[in-house]
C-alpha cells in the first residue's frame, strides 16, 4: 500500500510543479510575455477552454436553423403532415389506377372488344381481358 502512496504523492507533486513559460524576441532577445504554468494549470485551461467550445456549439445548434439539418430531428408536426401526404398520395394512385382500368374497359366496349353487359364482372377478369383485347388491336394493327 505504501507503494501505492509514493506513486500517488510523486504524481500530485508532477502536476502542480511550476514552470516558466516565456516569449522571447529572436531579434533582440527581449521578453514579450512571461506565464508562471503548471501542468495542472495547462489542463484546467485546456479542460475549460474544450467545456465552453462544447457548450457554445451545442446552444448554436438548439437555438438556430441548424437543428434541421440533424438526422433524425424533425419537427412532429412536419412528421405529420409527412404521413399524411403519403397516405394521400397512395389513395390518388389507387383512384388513377381504377380510373385508367376504366378508361380501357370503356375503349375495349366501344372497339366491340367486350359486350357492354359485361362491364360490370370483376376486375381481375376485365384487367385479363384488357390484355387481351389490347393483344387483339396489336394483330388487327399489324394486319392493316
Amino acid at each position: 500500500m505504501a507503494g501505492f502512496q509514493d506513486k500517488w504523492d510523486y504524481f500530485i507533486a508532477k502536476l502542480s510543479h511550476r514552470h516558466r513559460f516565456v516569449v522571447l524576441d529572436d531579434e533582440t532577445y527581449e521578453e514579450k510575455a512571461s506565464f508562471l504554468l503548471s501542468r495542472l494549470n495547462v489542463i484546467l485551461a485546456l479542460s475549460t477552454i474544450a467545456a465552453v467550445n462544447i457548450a457554445l456549439t451545442s446552444l448554436v445548434i438548439i437555438y438556430t436553423p441548424l437543428k434541421q439539418y440533424i438526422p433524425g430531428y424533425g419537427d412532429y408536426g412536419m412528421r405529420m403532415q409527412i404521413r399524411t401526404l403519403i397516405k394521400e398520395n397512395e389513395k390518388l394512385n389507387s383512384k388513377v389506377n381504377t380510373n385508367e382500368r376504366w378508361v380501357n374497359n370503356v375503349k375495349m366496349v366501344l372497339n366491340g372488344e367486350i359486350p357492354a353487359d359485361k362491364m360490370y364482372v370483376r376486375p381481375a377478369e376485365i384487367d385479363d381481358k384488357v390484355k387481351q383485347g389490347s393483344e387483339n388491336t396489336k394483330k388487327l394493327k399489324n394486319r392493316n
